[in-house]
């Protein structure tokens, strides 16, 4: 059943290969792109059905599969001039709620009212052809010229990837460029040598009047994640812990509990460990090894439950030793005022803390009557 073929996404291949074979384009226009819109109406209705039913028979209506067909015939449609089949695509709910970028900039082109998508994760085999759409006027026909005679090699890239990104290859032809110089009035002339860019096609759709945009119009460029903040400040910040004399449990206890919280109501040390891994606020490390970005992100967490600031971006190295890992995330923190604290537990197991510059400086190297709390350099120099 996983192994089932995909309703939808097939046809693209399959028209191309119809394109390539020299089959008239008014009967692509006509037949083959009805039994498309047809096929992925039944695709659609068949993933409706499929939802909460058993996995096995769920996996053969994968979603992206389904949705990068409804873009592939959205986009092909609207080269062809079939703007009757673009906007019922584009109007199916299915569709209409999902994010894509390439989504928005056709319901531009056809007037279908569509937001601007905050997110898209579909629209990757088309960020250079919604460049080319989002550039000003005075920059487009250079950079539909370059687009054109880029695509071959920018979609190849493609080709050699893993599922699900080599599924973003766009086929054998350059349909979607045909939308940009009719809806533009660009000047193709240039790019007609250009194997990859269908002419007959484009012919067609100068006869046929596909849309046409004002000069001024620039369609929804491609959407980019928004950068992670330098620093992630806490939504209540904490005040360092007061410390006289020698460390006791009560201070051990301030460290680890999360701000704005009462005590953990533990009676020894190890109860206060025990409940500070609960609480997520100190991080249990296996001395084996470490996986660098998701230890980060878990100290990101421990940090916001503890009133203490983080860096925005985590390291993306994935796999380390312990100790050089827990150096790298103490540089990490220091750079925003905060510092590791290391539980030396002598076995495969090693707590960290998040704690600020200013605790870091109390209590490094410092012990209760059963814990000793070190800096990652003593760590080092210990463990090293």
């Amino acid at each position: 059943m996983a192994n089932a073929p995909r309703l939808s996404r097939g046809h693209k291949r399959y028209f191309s290969l119809c394109y390539a074979a020299g089959m008239p384009v008014a009967e692509l226009a006509a037949d083959l792109c009805d039994a498309w819109r047809d096929d992925l109406v039944i695709s659609l209705r068949l993933q409706n059905v499929m939802t909460g039913a058993d996995p096995n028979l769920r996996a053969v209506f994968r979603d992206r599969d389904i949705y990068r067909g409804a873009i592939d015939l959205a986009v092909v449609a609207t080269s062809l001039g079939r703007a009757d089949v673009a906007t019922a695509v584009l109007s199916h709910p299915s569709v209409a709620a999902l994010p894509a970028r390439v989504l928005d900039a056709l319901a531009v082109i056809h007037g279908v009212p569509r937001a601007v998508s905050e997110s898209d994760d579909l629209s990757r085999a088309y960020e250079g052809w919604l460049k080319v759409g989002s550039a000003t006027r005075g920059r487009r026909q250079a950079a539909f010229e370059r687009y054109v005679r880029r695509w071959r090699a920018d979609n190849e890239k493609f080709r050699g990837l893993t599922p699900p990104d080599s599924e973003f290859f766009t086929g054998d032809w350059a349909f979607e460029a045909v939308i940009l110089a009719q809806a533009f009035q660009l000047d193709d002339a240039p790019v007609r040598d250009v194997p990859e860019y269908p002419v007959d096609l484009a012919d067609h759709a100068r006869e046929v009047g596909v849309l046409r945009l004002a000069d001024d119009v620039r369609l929804p460029g491609p959407f980019k994640k928004p950068a992670p903040p330098k620093v992630i400040e806490p939504e209540v910040a904490r005040e360092p812990v007061a410390l006289s004399g020698t460390v006791s449990r009560a201070h051990l206890e301030a460290l680890v509990t999360p701000v704005g919280d009462g005590p953990l109501g533990a009676t020894t040390d190890d109860a206060i460990l025990e409940a500070a891994v609960e609480a997520g606020t100190l991080l249990v490390i296996d001395w084996k090894g470490m996986a660098l970005e998701e230890t980060a992100e878990m100290l990101q967490a421990a940090c916001r439950e503890l009133g203490i600031p983080a860096p925005g971006r985590v390291p993306r190295k994935k796999t380390t030793t312990a100790l050089d890992g827990v150096r790298k995330l103490d540089e990490w923190l220091h750079a925003v005022g905060a510092r590791l604290i290391a539980i030396d537990l002598d076995s495969d197991d090693l707590l960290v803390a998040p704690v600020l510059a200013a605790d870091h400086e109390k209590f490094a190297d410092r012990a209760t009557d059963t814990i000793r709390l070190r800096s990652v350099e003593q760590l080092i120099a210990h463990r090293g």
